[in-house]
């Protein structure tokens, strides 16, 4: 599904669904993200991340676990983004060039580690946050105070 956020804006343009889960623990995609993706203007921007998609037990700013992105001169820095028990941590994976498919995947183990896997690079993270539970599936959000410089295209399918 291609996702796309107006310029301006913080969210995709799409109506998309809330959707719920009961325990989830993992979660994967396919994402490819285009040239858009390494746009900005505002060089207080330029650290910022951008969300990507993941899953939230309870409210997404108390315990959640996602990608984020930004920009990283040509390519696209892809990191981890969670908050636990409201309180959030940052980590960078990997960085991929845009307009090629790869798979992200993160894991919640049982003995309190998630994993975020960028195309074979992984990301093993303590987690101390509230245990899986009810939630809903995260999706992109531009930025985090500076909105979408121009319009913002990324797509996201699930495995087949």
């Amino acid at each position: 599904m291609l996702y796309t956020i107006p310029k301006g804006h913080h969210r995709p343009d799409q109506f998309i669904l809330p959707r719920f889960h009961f325990g989830r623990t993992k979660l994967t995609k396919w994402v490819k993200f285009d040239s858009s993706c390494l746009s900005t203007t505002v060089v207080d921007c330029r650290e910022n991340w951008s969300k990507l998609f993941g899953m939230s037990y309870g409210y997404h700013q108390n315990n959640s676990l996602r990608f984020a992105f930004r920009p990283h001169g040509d390519q696209v820095e892809v990191g981890a983004y969670l908050y636990e028990m409201g309180k959030r941590r940052e980590a960078i994976i990997n960085r991929v060039d845009v307009d090629k498919w790869y798979a992200l995947d993160i894991h919640l183990y049982s003995d309190n580690y998630v994993s975020f896997d960028v195309d074979g690079v992984t990301k093993l993270m303590k987690w101390s946050g509230r245990k899986p539970t009810f939630g809903y599936l995260l999706w992109p959000y531009f930025g985090g105070h500076c909105p979408a410089p121009v319009n913002i295209q990324i797509e996201m399918n699930d495995p087949i």
